[in-house]
């Protein structure tokens, strides 16, 4: 099923995948491989999730300016919660529930690269004017403070990517994608752009 893993590892490929999971396979049948070829140690595979290989694109950068801090999902959530409850007086409401909820929205406004001020204009009705506000604060205090979340960090790491802050391996494989996200679009438009093979 991976037998193209053998000729992208030994072609010295970063193979990036989907999820962690998929990783894990993959480093996982790699081991079974050097087992049944009789090795007992072989260098580790050149194999990440895509959130871990944005994490080390971006924590590699050689920068002049300062990056912005890297929130961690506790401290999203708890910045979440505080712009919500600026929104919302309900003491009856599961905050917990709905700070998961526009996080997971933040997210998919970041991969599908959509504008704040799009979401604004296109939001009906009270929970969707609520996402909205509570979205622009959240937006306004990682700006004040220079932070960035987990959603922000493609857009960064594409922008370090393509000016030459930081760089890509020469070939990239990527596996379990089954579509790409503009986020995924542009960050592989900024790799193609150094030269790496994708």
């Amino acid at each position: 099923m991976y037998d193209w893993l053998a000729a992208a590892l030994e072609d010295e490929a970063l193979v990036v995948t989907a999820n962690r999971r998929l990783a894990r396979i993959l480093v996982d049948h790699h081991a079974d491989r050097q087992l049944a070829a009789g090795n007992k140690a072989w260098r580790s595979p050149a194999i990440l999730a895509w959130q871990d290989w944005i994490r080390e694109l971006t924590s590699a950068a050689d920068v002049v300016q300062t990056l912005p801090a890297r929130l961690n999902g506790h401290q999203s959530r708890v910045l979440w919660e505080r712009c919500l409850r600026g929104e919302i007086s309900s003491p009856l409401l599961n905050i917990g529930a709905v700070v998961n909820q526009a996080r997971d929205a933040w997210t998919l406004i970041n991969e599908y690269r959509v504008t704040l001020e799009d979401v604004v204009q296109a939001a009906r009705g009270r929970d969707q004017g609520t996402f909205a506000r509570a979205a622009r604060r959240y937006q306004a205090s990682l700006e004040e403070q220079g932070w960035i979340d987990d959603a922000g960090l493609p857009g960064l790491a594409a922008r370090l990517v393509a000016e030459g802050e930081t760089a890509p391996p020469g070939r990239l494989v990527l596996a379990g994608f089954d579509r790409q996200t503009p986020a995924v679009a542009r960050m592989l438009d900024a790799v193609r752009g150094t030269g790496c093979r994708v």
